[in-house]
């Protein structure tokens, strides 16, 4: 399976973003993949990355903030 890594472009500085957890299987399954990926971009070029928001760790601990497809922020989530 190959995975996409997300890469906003400002300027020079790359922001890399961790993927928020999912409450839904078909995604939730393989955000540690990805997240796993990014760790590995960090370590090896993280002086030249700019670390993004750590999504995964918020909603592990506030589910209440996903909405009912248990992968995108409802309004609560959004505004978190």
């Amino acid at each position: 399976m190959t995975f996409c890594i997300t890469i906003f472009a400002m300027t020079c500085c790359l922001f890399y973003i961790i993927l928020p957890s999912s409450t839904n299987n078909d995604v939730g399954n393989n955000v540690g993949y990805y997240n796993a990926m990014v760790d590995k971009l960090y370590d090896e070029y993280g002086d030249r990355l700019v670390h993004g928001p750590d999504f995964d760790d918020f909603f592990k601990k506030n589910t209440w903030g996903l909405s009912a497809d248990g992968v995108h922020p409802n309004s609560e989530g959004y505004e978190s």
